[in-house]
């Protein structure tokens, strides 16, 4: 079937933190009184992140169903509270402190938009592809987006905490297509994960190709579903034969 639909995950995909995650926290973290180093905030967050909610893993089967991997903004900041405190547990104002961190990540002075991305949307857009952004975030990426004009092509935003559920439940991805009034066969995904990503887009009937990027400090593209470069993604179609009309 023919691809009307490219659909972005957003962090890791389109943008990334800058200076970095762990750079924000420290800098936050420093303006409360923390006196942590970089190295202990970035191993701090990556174990935080890792034994949170956000990275509850559960086999394929469990996927459609209805009680997993739900979520809304309560629960987002209720997790992401959570992580800052066991990240920074050592300031003055935690409350303050986390309400500055949770802030940070809204504004679009703190990320930066990944190479390729620029180039390669405006490709797909002159090609007559529409686009979208489906990720496990919050409101936030609402503000984020509007503030990155790069972004305004975007036609679509699939938002966890908006839709109720987070990658990989197949009601996101169900979700989403109610969003884009469109069927799976129509959309493909593209995105850094191979689980949220991928194999979850896979599992809802999407197509989808996975973005292995240099810098990222990842192996190389190898397979013919994985790209380099958001760039990359218009000649992939193209290869593929499932360019719109």
């Amino acid at each position: 079937m023919t691809i009307r639909w490219v659909v972005f995950d957003a962090v890791g995909t389109l943008l990334t933190p800058h200076p970095s995650v762990a750079g924000i926290y420290h800098a936050v973290g420093q303006e409360f009184g923390s006196v942590l180093s970089l190295d202990d905030v970035k191993s701090r967050f990556r174990r935080a992140f890792l034994e949170s909610e956000f990275c509850r893993s559960l086999p394929e089967e469990a996927w459609a169903d209805p009680e997993n991997f739900r979520t809304n903004e309560r629960d987002e900041y209720r997790i992401w509270s959570a992580i800052v405190a066991a990240v920074l547990d050592d300031v003055g104002d935690a409350k303050t402190c986390f309400d500055d961190v949770f802030s940070r990540f809204e504004d679009a002075n703190s990320w930066q938009v990944l190479p390729g991305v620029e180039q390669g949307l405006s490709a797909l857009q002159a090609a007559g592809f529409r686009l979208a952004v489906a990720s496990n975030f919050d409101s936030r990426l609402n503000a984020l987006l509007d503030g990155l004009p790069v972004f305004a092509a975007i036609e679509r935003r699939v938002i966890s905490s908006e839709v109720a559920y987070r990658k990989p439940s197949l009601h996101f991805f169900r979700a989403a297509e109610k969003l884009m009034h469109a069927s799976p066969g129509e959309i493909l995904m593209v995105g850094d994960d191979l689980v949220n990503d991928i194999q979850a887009a896979r599992n809802a009937g999407w197509q989808a190709v996975r973005l292995v990027m240099r810098e990222q400090g990842t192996s190389p593209a190898t397979g013919d579903d994985e790209i380099e470069s958001i760039a990359d993604v218009r000649d992939w179609i193209h290869r593929h034969g499932k360019s719109p009309a």
